[in-house]
């Protein structure tokens, strides 16, 4: 019969609880590098030219990634806009364009107005999906996976 005693059991406990406590510490400073690498990605990549073309920097401004949060032992942090013509780029719209779009014109005679809606003929002009945040996301997979694994990999040093 072979036996044995733990020696120093209470500490192999500490070390390891400390190990746990060292990786949320890391893994919610990885969520946090992450969702700024998304940003930048998202800035200077998406909105300065690949995907659209920056006029006012309203956009590319208002991209923010949020502090991180857990919700159930998931660790997260978003990245998104709060401005509302982001989300038409994102996704696709449709927009009435010619003649009628925002009203027409006002005080014409039926000669004039006839005139105006042969040069701008109403309809409905559809602008496609200019995806800037799920590409980038999807773009950044490879580093997001790099910064987690090298997160863990600092908690578990000893």
């Amino acid at each position: 019969m072979i036996s044995g005693v733990l020696v120093g059991g209470d500490k192999i406990v500490a070390r390891i609880e400390s190990i746990s406590d060292r990786l949320d510490a890391e893994l919610r400073k990885g969520v946090a590098r992450a969702a700024l690498l998304v940003q930048v990605q998202i800035v200077k990549a998406k909105l300065q030219g690949q995907v659209l073309g920056v006029r006012t920097g309203r956009l590319q401004r208002s991209i923010n990634a949020s502090p991180v949060q857990v919700d159930g032992g998931t660790l997260f942090a978003t990245v998104g806009t709060n401005v509302s013509y982001g989300k038409l780029w994102e996704y696709g719209f449709a927009r009435k364009v010619g003649a009628g779009a925002r009203g027409g014109p006002h005080g014409l005679s039926a000669l004039a107005l006839a005139a105006y809606q042969a040069k701008h003929p109403p309809g409905v002009k559809q602008y496609a999906a200019r995806s800037f945040l799920r590409t980038a996301l999807n773009d950044m997979q490879p580093k997001i996976r790099e910064e987690f694994t090298a997160a863990a990999k600092r908690a578990a040093k000893l």
